[in-house]
Parts: structure tokens; C-alpha cells; sequence
């Protein structure tokens, strides 16, 4: 069963033009942004809630 997330790896390097010699190190960082990416999306917030402000320099 192929895997969606080596297949992407693989795509962006080849994309990139990256040569990746480890693309399990790729994949665990990425399953480790996946995880803290689910924790912020699961964090509940009131539908009152105001976005912070943007200041620009």
C-alpha cells in the first residue's frame, strides 16, 4: 500500500531539486508538525473570540 506521505517527500524533493539522504528524518519531522498541527486545530476557542493584531514595520 503506497504511502501518502513518502510519496509527498519524495515529489517536493524532486520538485525542490533537493537530494535527500535520509527521507525518513524528512518524514518524522513532518508526522511530528502533522501532530502539533492537530493540537492547535483541536484547541477550542468561542465564536466571540478576536483575532490578534497585525502590526507591520
Amino acid at each position: 500500500m503506497p504511502d501518502p506521505l513518502e510519496d509527498y517527500v519524495e515529489a517536493a524533493s524532486k520538485m525542490l531539486n533537493l537530494k535527500l539522504e535520509d527521507a525518513a528524518e524528512v518524514r518524522a519531522a513532518l508526522e511530528a508538525v502533522f501532530k502539533f498541527a492537530a493540537l492547535v486545530d483541536g484547541f477550542p476557542l468561542p465564536d466571540e473570540a478576536v483575532a490578534a493584531a497585525m502590526f507591520a514595520a
